[in-house]
């Protein structure tokens, strides 16, 4: 084993969905290979951290591995955090990745999602998904921006919950609206995605 994978062995992560360990670049997230470990050999401890210590993060705040987690509630007609910390009708995002995907989630039958990483009005990195419509309403606001030869992460994508009825029932589904940021915050998004390689495979363009 070289000096390379000597360094990045330290740094290992356990598949969820297998029992080996990847070894993984932590600066790009690429996988460099899979190796078979015994129960011992990932079973570790960390120190325990200080309740009373301030992490030192400047600017976009990110815990690392743990974007704050969004949902678009449709049937209450709000934005929340987690399952019950309701954030309102309408969310700001800094969108600096997305994608679009086919799976079955949260019991709903295989269909497409948005899934967008965003920082959000606290300025925190944060996660979302949209399903259905909200999905079309994305591809369209996108499609203008393109039309106007700009990209999205330019600007600050505002969602906001709109009203609608069928024969059963109220529900609601997510509108997007769009305006210019400046100059100088897109560089820090940008900078930050790349300091973080938030933007690669996984999270591929539309």
């Amino acid at each position: 084993m070289n000096t390379k994978t000597q360094k990045l062995a330290q740094e290992t992560i356990v598949s969820p969905i297998s029992e080996e360990t990847a070894l993984v670049n932590t600066a790009t997230g690429e996988i460099i290979e899979p190796v078979q470990t015994s129960e011992s050999a990932v079973t570790r401890f960390t120190p325990f951290q200080s309740a009373f210590t301030v992490a030192k993060q400047e600017g976009i705040i990110y815990t690392v591995g743990h974007p704050r987690q969004y949902r678009a509630d449709c049937k209450a007609g709000q934005f929340k955090i987690g399952e019950s910390a309701m954030k309102g009708k309408e969310m700001s995002l800094e969108i600096i990745s997305y994608r679009v995907f086919e799976a079955e989630l949260f019991n709903y039958p295989p269909q497409s999602w948005l899934e967008v990483f965003f920082v959000d009005a606290e300025n925190a990195l944060s996660h979302i998904l949209f399903k259905g419509i909200s999905i079309e309403n994305f591809i369209t606001l996108y499609t203008d921006i393109l039309i106007k030869r700009r990209s999205i992460g330019e600007g600050i994508t505002t969602g906001r919950m709109e009203k609608r009825s069928n024969d059963k029932g109220d529900y609601y589904i997510v509108e997007f609206s769009w305006k210019e940021n400046t100059p100088e915050r897109v560089q820090e998004l940008v900078e930050f995605t790349e300091a973080h390689a938030l933007v690669n495979a996984r999270f591929a363009q539309l």
